[in-house]
């Protein structure tokens, strides 16, 4: 993932007192998550820390801190927030706590959406696809699986496409944009 932290929560209060001056008229990053389009600043309101999130240039989240132990915490919170995989569903407005049949409702849709998408194209490459592949249905999911990694590998697109990914413990995570955290070789 490309998050990145410049300052840790923990030094965020003694970096504020060290560049207070500066800050009371500027905006100094103090982490990213440049996969997402997430910055995470710092700045000066009233004598006291501000910290601002945006999402690609856009505000969307404001905290003003006003202690030591409240500004670790409430820095910390936030990286947790939007340094992980979990700003998607942020990002996307979902909570991300969905039933079971509610995931696997969502995967076959969006299985059925990028199949119909590959077939379309492959009717467009090549009309007689029918009359000539041996298997026209694995032809597309290999191609759709190609494609789809593809994009993550050489272009740092994450496909939204939800599916299960077993974890280190062997228990399977549903996850709506999974490529990064695929273990992929570039092509």
């Amino acid at each position: 993932m490309a998050a990145r932290t410049i300052v840790e929560a923990s030094d965020v209060w003694d970096y504020f007192t060290e560049h207070k001056s500066e800050l009371a008229n500027s905006l100094t990053m103090i982490a990213e998550n440049h996969e997402y389009g997430i910055g995470i600043f710092l700045t000066e309101d009233d004598d006291l820390p501000l910290i601002m999130v945006t999402a690609d240039d856009e505000e969307i989240e404001e905290e003003a801190v006003v202690s030591r132990r409240d500004c670790e915490s409430t820095v910390g919170e936030i990286y947790d927030k939007y340094l992980s995989k979990d700003v998607v569903n942020i990002l996307i407005g979902e909570s991300g706590d969905y039933t079971e049949a509610e995931e696997l409702e969502t995967i076959d849709e969006r299985e059925m959406e990028l199949d119909d998408a590959i077939y379309g194209c492959l009717m467009v490459i090549a009309p007689n696809l029918f009359d000539i592949a041996d298997d026209p249905d694995e032809l597309c999911e290999d191609l759709k699986d190609h494609i789809c990694e593809y994009l993550y590998t050489q272009h740092g697109i994450s496909v939204y496409r939800p599916m299960y990914l077993e974890t280190e413990d062997g228990t399977d995570e549903f996850t709506e944009f999974p490529y990064p955290e695929m273990e992929l070789e570039e092509e």
